[in-house]
């Protein structure tokens, strides 16, 4: 029964990096992010094809903070540096942001959305 086990265990690992791996998801390094170090984040988008690609912060109460990319990218895979400052050059507070993100290609549009904790 042991062998039963692991074998499936192994199974469901590997669809589960297969799925992973076929359809990528952005992230930011480091999260949760410390804007007193001097560090600028990092924000790894991989794209669809040749995509037009925006990436937007915004706050926890849903107010516009900055806008990070707005531009026509080709690669696999694009990062974006923020620093931690709104369109003011003032840094944000400590709290939860959301990192939203569109992909345009041709008539076709993907979001993404994650959180990201600034402290």
């Amino acid at each position: 029964m042991r062998k039963y086990l692991i074998v499936s265990a192994v199974i469901l690992f590997f669809s589960t990096a297969v799925a992973l791996k076929k359809n990528p998801k952005p992230y930011a390094f480091p999260n949760p992010y410390n804007i007193a170090d001097g560090r600028k984040l990092t924000i790894h988008v991989p794209l669809k094809k040749n995509s037009l690609i925006t990436v937007d912060v915004y706050s926890q109460s849903g107010h516009f903070i900055r806008r990070i990319a707005n531009k026509k990218l080709s690669s696999i895979s694009n990062s974006f540096k923020w620093d931690g400052k709104d369109d003011e050059k003032m840094r944000v507070k400590s709290g939860l942001y959301f990192i939203h993100i569109i992909q345009k290609i041709n008539k076709l549009t993907y979001k993404d959305v994650f959180k990201l904790a600034v402290y």
